[in-house]
Protein backbone atom coordinates (compact mmCIF):
# COMPACT_ATOMS: atom_id res chain seq x y z
CA UNK A 1 0.00 0.00 0.00
CA UNK A 2 1.48 3.40 -1.01
CA UNK A 3 2.36 5.26 1.91
CA UNK A 4 0.68 8.89 1.06
CA UNK A 5 2.99 10.63 3.86
CA UNK A 6 5.90 9.62 1.37
CA UNK A 7 3.98 11.66 -1.31
CA UNK A 8 6.39 14.63 -0.29
CA UNK A 9 10.02 14.33 -0.75
CA UNK A 10 12.94 15.13 1.29
CA UNK A 11 13.78 17.73 -1.32
CA UNK A 12 11.38 19.65 -3.09
CA UNK A 13 13.83 20.47 -6.19
CA UNK A 14 13.58 17.84 -8.40
CA UNK A 15 9.10 18.43 -8.32
CA UNK A 16 9.51 22.61 -8.82
CA UNK A 17 12.19 22.00 -12.11
CA UNK A 18 9.25 19.51 -13.16
CA UNK A 19 6.39 21.75 -12.52
CA UNK A 20 8.61 24.68 -14.01
CA UNK A 21 9.11 22.26 -16.85
CA UNK A 22 5.41 21.87 -17.82
CA UNK A 23 4.77 25.81 -16.96
CA UNK A 24 7.72 26.56 -19.80
CA UNK A 25 5.73 24.48 -22.57
CA UNK A 26 3.22 27.06 -21.99
CA UNK A 27 5.07 29.74 -22.73
CA UNK A 28 6.98 27.86 -25.61
CA UNK A 29 3.61 28.72 -27.18
CA UNK A 30 3.66 32.22 -26.77
CA UNK A 31 6.80 32.32 -28.52
CA UNK A 32 6.27 29.88 -31.40
CA UNK A 33 3.11 31.88 -32.35
CA UNK A 34 4.99 35.35 -32.27
CA UNK A 35 7.85 34.03 -34.58
CA UNK A 36 10.46 33.86 -31.78
CA UNK A 37 11.79 30.98 -32.74
CA UNK A 38 15.45 31.18 -31.22
CA UNK A 39 13.54 32.49 -27.88
CA UNK A 40 11.65 29.14 -27.70
CA UNK A 41 14.09 26.82 -28.61
CA UNK A 42 16.19 28.35 -25.90
CA UNK A 43 13.42 27.90 -23.44
CA UNK A 44 12.96 24.69 -25.27
CA UNK A 45 16.48 23.40 -24.40
CA UNK A 46 16.41 24.56 -20.92
CA UNK A 47 13.19 22.76 -20.01
CA UNK A 48 14.73 19.53 -21.75
CA UNK A 49 17.47 19.74 -19.83
CA UNK A 50 15.44 20.15 -16.41
CA UNK A 51 14.33 17.14 -17.48
CA UNK A 52 17.63 15.05 -16.00
CA UNK A 53 18.51 17.12 -13.93
CA UNK A 54 15.29 17.09 -11.28
CA UNK A 55 15.80 12.84 -11.87
CA UNK A 56 19.60 13.12 -11.35
CA UNK A 57 19.23 15.69 -8.13
CA UNK A 58 16.30 12.96 -6.90
CA UNK A 59 18.18 9.96 -6.69
CA UNK A 60 21.68 11.60 -5.65
CA UNK A 61 19.69 12.73 -2.75
CA UNK A 62 17.57 10.27 -2.26
CA UNK A 63 14.10 12.57 -2.87
CA UNK A 64 12.22 10.38 -5.09
CA UNK A 65 8.89 10.65 -4.06
CA UNK A 66 5.41 9.64 -4.89
CA UNK A 67 4.85 12.49 -6.44
CA UNK A 68 7.87 13.27 -8.24
CA UNK A 69 6.70 9.81 -10.28
CA UNK A 70 3.67 11.44 -11.21
CA UNK A 71 4.64 14.87 -12.15
CA UNK A 72 7.91 14.37 -14.03
CA UNK A 73 6.28 12.16 -17.14
CA UNK A 74 2.94 14.83 -17.22
CA UNK A 75 5.53 17.54 -16.97
CA UNK A 76 7.61 16.27 -19.91
CA UNK A 77 4.02 15.82 -21.67
CA UNK A 78 3.17 18.66 -21.65
CA UNK A 79 6.03 20.35 -22.61
CA UNK A 80 6.09 18.38 -26.15
CA UNK A 81 2.71 18.57 -26.61
CA UNK A 82 2.93 22.40 -26.37
CA UNK A 83 6.11 22.85 -28.19
CA UNK A 84 3.85 20.22 -30.84
CA UNK A 85 1.07 22.57 -30.29
CA UNK A 86 2.79 26.03 -31.12
CA UNK A 87 4.13 24.72 -34.41
CA UNK A 88 0.89 22.81 -35.36
CA UNK A 89 -0.48 26.56 -34.94
CA UNK A 90 2.23 27.84 -36.90
CA UNK A 91 1.48 25.28 -40.04
CA UNK A 92 4.61 23.55 -39.91
CA UNK A 93 2.90 20.17 -38.82
CA UNK A 94 0.02 18.23 -39.74
CA UNK A 95 -2.68 18.57 -36.85
CA UNK A 96 -3.58 14.82 -36.78
CA UNK A 97 0.43 14.38 -35.42
CA UNK A 98 -1.01 16.30 -32.22
CA UNK A 99 -3.74 14.53 -32.12
CA UNK A 100 -2.60 11.01 -32.14
CA UNK A 101 0.76 11.69 -30.08
CA UNK A 102 -1.99 13.82 -27.49
CA UNK A 103 -4.28 10.84 -27.19
CA UNK A 104 -1.36 8.34 -26.26
CA UNK A 105 0.01 10.73 -23.74
CA UNK A 106 -3.87 11.47 -22.28
CA UNK A 107 -4.37 7.74 -22.36
CA UNK A 108 -1.44 6.52 -20.40
CA UNK A 109 -0.85 9.23 -18.32
CA UNK A 110 -5.24 8.11 -17.31
CA UNK A 111 -4.14 4.73 -16.90
CA UNK A 112 -1.35 5.98 -14.24
CA UNK A 113 -3.66 8.19 -12.16
CA UNK A 114 -6.15 4.83 -12.18
CA UNK A 115 -3.42 2.51 -11.14
CA UNK A 116 -1.95 5.12 -8.39
CA UNK A 117 -5.74 5.37 -7.23
CA UNK A 118 -5.28 1.47 -6.52
CA UNK A 119 -1.61 1.95 -4.77
CA UNK A 120 0.38 0.63 -7.98
CA UNK A 121 2.69 3.38 -9.86
CA UNK A 122 3.22 2.36 -13.37
CA UNK A 123 6.70 4.14 -13.65
CA UNK A 124 8.64 5.43 -17.05
CA UNK A 125 9.66 2.37 -18.78
CA UNK A 126 13.00 2.79 -21.27
CA UNK A 127 10.51 3.15 -24.73
CA UNK A 128 9.05 5.72 -22.79
CA UNK A 129 12.46 7.86 -22.01
CA UNK A 130 13.53 6.90 -25.99
CA UNK A 131 10.13 8.30 -26.76
CA UNK A 132 10.85 11.73 -24.84
CA UNK A 133 14.50 12.11 -26.25
CA UNK A 134 13.57 10.81 -29.60
CA UNK A 135 10.57 13.78 -29.52
CA UNK A 136 13.20 16.24 -27.95
CA UNK A 137 15.10 15.54 -30.90
CA UNK A 138 12.48 16.31 -33.69
CA UNK A 139 11.52 19.37 -31.87
CA UNK A 140 15.13 20.92 -32.24
CA UNK A 141 15.07 20.06 -35.77
CA UNK A 142 12.06 21.88 -36.54
CA UNK A 143 13.13 24.94 -34.43
CA UNK A 144 16.07 24.34 -36.53
CA UNK A 145 14.47 24.32 -39.79
CA UNK A 146 12.64 27.45 -38.78
CA UNK A 147 15.73 29.35 -37.66
CA UNK A 148 17.43 28.63 -40.45
CA UNK A 149 14.68 29.56 -42.78
CA UNK A 150 14.22 33.13 -41.64
CA UNK A 151 17.74 33.84 -41.26
CA UNK A 152 18.91 32.40 -44.82
CA UNK A 153 16.02 33.40 -47.61
CA UNK A 154 17.84 30.81 -49.83
CA UNK A 155 16.61 28.42 -47.97
CA UNK A 156 13.30 29.17 -48.27
CA UNK A 157 12.94 27.98 -51.78
CA UNK A 158 13.39 24.74 -50.28
CA UNK A 159 10.83 25.22 -48.01
CA UNK A 160 8.42 22.42 -49.67
CA UNK A 161 11.48 19.69 -49.44
CA UNK A 162 12.00 20.68 -46.00
CA UNK A 163 8.34 20.87 -44.32
CA UNK A 164 8.02 17.01 -46.55
CA UNK A 165 11.14 15.96 -44.83
CA UNK A 166 9.96 17.39 -41.38
CA UNK A 167 6.45 15.84 -41.82
CA UNK A 168 8.76 12.45 -42.43
CA UNK A 169 10.45 12.74 -39.25
CA UNK A 170 7.01 13.39 -37.44
CA UNK A 171 5.79 9.87 -38.85
CA UNK A 172 8.41 8.25 -37.57
CA UNK A 173 8.08 10.11 -34.30
CA UNK A 174 4.06 8.75 -33.90
CA UNK A 175 5.59 5.07 -35.06
CA UNK A 176 8.15 5.41 -31.79
CA UNK A 177 5.07 6.95 -29.63
CA UNK A 178 2.20 4.41 -30.10
CA UNK A 179 5.06 1.03 -30.16
CA UNK A 180 6.11 2.86 -26.87
CA UNK A 181 2.61 2.72 -25.78
CA UNK A 182 2.30 -1.12 -26.48
CA UNK A 183 5.39 -1.34 -24.07
CA UNK A 184 3.45 0.17 -21.01
CA UNK A 185 -0.12 -2.35 -21.92
CA UNK A 186 2.32 -5.08 -21.70
CA UNK A 187 2.95 -4.17 -17.96
CA UNK A 188 -0.38 -3.11 -17.31
CA UNK A 189 -1.68 -6.46 -18.44
CA UNK A 190 0.57 -7.84 -15.78
CA UNK A 191 -1.29 -5.61 -13.20
CA UNK A 192 -4.61 -6.89 -13.80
Amino acid sequence: MISWENMLPKSNLPNILSVLRALLGFTIIYFIYNDKYVTALIIFVIAAISDYLDGYIARKHQSVSIFGKIIDPIADKILILATLFGFTLKGFLLPCFIIIIGLRELIITLIRLYLLKNDTILAAKDAGKFKTVLQIVVIIIIFAWRILNDFYPAISKQSVLLYNSVNFLMIILVVVTLSSMVVYFKDIKKVF
